[in-house]
Order: C-alpha cells, then sequence, then structure tokens
C-alpha cells in the first residue's frame, strides 16, 4: 500500500490524523514519518480521482494485478483494495468501471498499460509504439503486451504472432528490387495514420505478373482507405477467381476498386453471392451473381423529410443500383435486407446523395455513408438523425 493520510474524528470539535507509511510505519498526527522521513501522503480524494501515483502491480495467483489499496474506517480502521486491471495469458482484462467508459478513462488505461509493460522489460522495445497509439487514443494500446512485434498494431489489420520481418520476408522473397521499394514506401508513408493493409499487398502480388502493373497498382492503393478486414483463406479464394481472368482486365479491375475506394463492396459481393457465369469483365461477373427479389413492406417506401427523400429500394436490382451510384458495397445487403436491417436511399431532388442502414431491431443507425465510402458532412447527417429519431417511434 501507498503512503495514506486518513483523517478521523475524535471528539465533535476535534480531529486526528492518522498516516500510515509506505514504509510500514503507521503514526498519528505528525506529518512526517519518524521512520524513514517521508512526506508525501494521499487521501481518499486521490482515490476518487484515480491518481495513477496509487496504481500498484503484483502477481497473484490470477495473474499480474494493478490495483490501489487505501484505508478507510467503518467502526474501525479497515483496508481496501480496488483492482483496476488484471494481466492474464498476455491479456489485459479492465475493471468494469474502465470498460463502460473506455473513451472516459482512456488516459489511466494507457497509464495502466505502460505500468505493465514496464513490470515485463518490454517498456523499451515498445514504448514508441505505445506513445504513438496514446496519441491517437486508439483502443489498441491494450494489444501492445500481447503481440509479437508491436509495430503491427499500426497497421489496418494485423495477424498478432507474425513480426513486421517475417511478413515482408514471406511477402517479397521473390519479387524485384523495384517492387520491394514501391512497397516498403508506401508502408512508410501508411504505416502512422493505422492504414497500411497487407491484404492488399498479398492480393497485388499474387494477382498480378507483371512488375510494372505491380508498382502501378501499389502506388495507387497507397491512397485506399476503405476497410478490408478478412482471413487469408478468404484472399486467397479471391485471388484464384481473378487469376481466371486476363492480366489488363485483372488491373482495370483493381484500379477502379482502389480510385473509388469499394474493393470491399467487390470482394463481400464475391464472398457472398456464387459465381453464376463468368464474363469477359470482372464487374460483371461479380454483378450477376446477386439474385433479383422483391421486398414487401408495411411502411412507406418513401419519405419527405426536411430538404431530402429518403427512399426504401422496391427490389433487390434497385438496391444494387444504390451501390452503383454511390459505389459502395451495398449490393451485398440484397439477402438481409428487409429483414433486421433496412437500407434507405437519401435522395436531394433526383439525386442519390447518401445511403442508410437501419437497424431495426435495436432501432439505431449502423452506418451512413455518400459516395465512395465517405462521410456525410456534419449538417446533413443531424437531418439524418432527426429523420431517424421521429422514423424508431413509427415502427
Amino acid at each position: 500500500m501507498k503512503s495514506f493520510d486518513l483523517t478521523l474524528p475524535k471528539s465533535p470539535a476535534e480531529i486526528e490524523n492518522h498516516y500510515f507509511c509506505e514504509c510500514g510505519n503507521k503514526f498519528v498526527d505528525k506529518n512526517r514519518c519518524p521512520k524513514c522521513g517521508n512526506q508525501k501522503f494521499y487521501t481518499y480524494e486521490d482515490v476518487k480521482k484515480l491518481n495513477p501515483k496509487l496504481y500498484e502491480l503484483k502477481e497473484s495467483n490470477y495473474g499480474i494485478e494493478c490495483f490501489i489499496e487505501y484505508p478507510v474506517f467503518n467502526e474501525k480502521i479497515m483496508f481496501k483494495k480496488e483492482r483496476l486491471a488484471i494481466l492474464i495469458n498476455k491479456e489485459i482484462k479492465l475493471s468494469q468501471k474502465f470498460r463502460e467508459k473506455f473513451d472516459f478513462y482512456y488516459d489511466e488505461i494507457a497509464t495502466i498499460v505502460e505500468k505493465y509493460l514496464k513490470f515485463l522489460g518490454l517498456w523499451n522495445e515498445r514504448k514508441r509504439v505505445f506513445k504513438l497509439l496514446k496519441q491517437l487514443e486508439s483502443r489498441r494500446v491494450l494489444e501492445i503486451i500481447k503481440v509479437k512485434d508491436p509495430e503491427v498494431l499500426l497497421w489496418s489489420v494485423y495477424d498478432e504472432d507474425i513480426s513486421v520481418e517475417e511478413f515482408f520476408e514471406k511477402l517479397l522473397k521473390d519479387s524485384s528490387k523495384s517492387v520491394k521499394k514501391a512497397i516498403y514506401e508506401k508502408y512508410k508513408k501508411q504505416l502512422y495514420h493505422l492504414a497500411y493493409n497487407p491484404i492488399i499487398d498479398i492480393l497485388i502480388l499474387r494477382a498480378v505478373d507483371d512488375i510494372n502493373y505491380q508498382r502501378e497498382l501499389i502506388s495507387l492503393s497507397c491512397e485506399y482507405d476503405g476497410v478490408v478486414s478478412i482471413d487469408i483463406e478468404s484472399i486467397e479464394k479471391f485471388i484464384n477467381f481473378l487469376r481466371r481472368f486476363e492480366q489488363k482486365e485483372i488491373v482495370k479491375f483493381l484500379k477502379k476498386a482502389f480510385e473509388y475506394n469499394i474493393f470491399m463492396f467487390y470482394i463481400a459481393t464475391f464472398l457472398n453471392h456464387p459465381i453464376k457465369r463468368y464474363f469477359k469483365s470482372i464487374e460483371d461477373t461479380l454483378m450477376n451473381t446477386i439474385d433479383y427479389c422483391e421486398y414487401e413492406y408495411s411502411i412507406p417506401v418513401k419519405f419527405k423529410f426536411d430538404k431530402f427523400v429518403f427512399k426504401l429500394p422496391k427490389n433487390s436490382i434497385e438496391l444494387k443500383n444504390y451501390g452503383n451510384e454511390l459505389r459502395n458495397c451495398l449490393s451485398m445487403y440484397t439477402n438481409v435486407h428487409n429483414k433486421r436491417y433496412l437500407i434507405f436511399g437519401v435522395f436531394k431532388g433526383r439525386k442519390l446523395k447518401y445511403a442508410v442502414n437501419f437497424d431495426k431491431q435495436k432501432k439505431f443507425i449502423v452506418e451512413a455513408k455518400g459516395f465512395a465510402n465517405s462521410n456525410i458532412n456534419e449538417k446533413d447527417y443531424k437531418v439524418i438523425e432527426k429523420f431517424f429519431e421521429e422514423f424508431k417511434e413509427a415502427i
């Protein structure tokens, strides 16, 4: 336990200060430990404010506990212990208070992670990544003990069991010097924005053979910021599918996917719909996998609200066209739309501006995006929120 000052009433008009020194000495009303000379004592206010100087680490039968221990008075002086976190098998498990208000307590949680790193002797090798994650207020700071190489936490998706060196050694084993240079330059640009996606480079180098095309796509994908969190097995299937087409067609297809930020749309379509027929074009082949279905609603299909019209698609073709017009992955929702989720097209005049995915069960907006998955400006988003506040009361 750290050094504490506990104020207790001695009589209605008099109080006593009981001091509990970290050295083990206990005394009353002296302000300074006669045994070790310590003059710094904490109070219960420090406990309530979660003063990081009170955090202690200790190995127990359960794992490595991070806690605050302090004296309280309840008819007699007692000692309470509040566990803030515990490290079990390299995984940091937070107390309920921190779990429920992660963002609010972010600085306190980061301090706990830092203490664990120092306790385990990992601080020097991991502090650079830790400081970057803390600066970005990333939740990945909790993973920094768990991963083999902390730098992978700066990727958009990562494998906790591989190091950066191992990944690039395997990826670039048969690549030319110019391709290696292009990959490393892209990596350096994307790394500190948590934007590097290994899946994209695996795809480019495995699906395309020509070195010049590889370099061109590597450069183009540097600006791609779509989320791609799929497993290696799925990307292997997609690569095998692409390689059924001519190289020029693959390059043309990937250029469009990266330029319009819709790579995830294409791969989701491939994974969710079986290929029925092969066309010359990869895009035509994928788009013809989507089954036709009519949607029946118990509510109107069109709502006029403020400056927008919120419109539900009449069938899967119309929903697919929403996706084509907005350059996003709405076609993957053709089988789930009008079940738990409702996909609305948001029109201004005759122009489709946005698409909104609304959860009917939980009654909240899952996602709302514009062209090529772009964010909606604040003013329009407030109108959309206001519409759904009223809409959820009607269903």
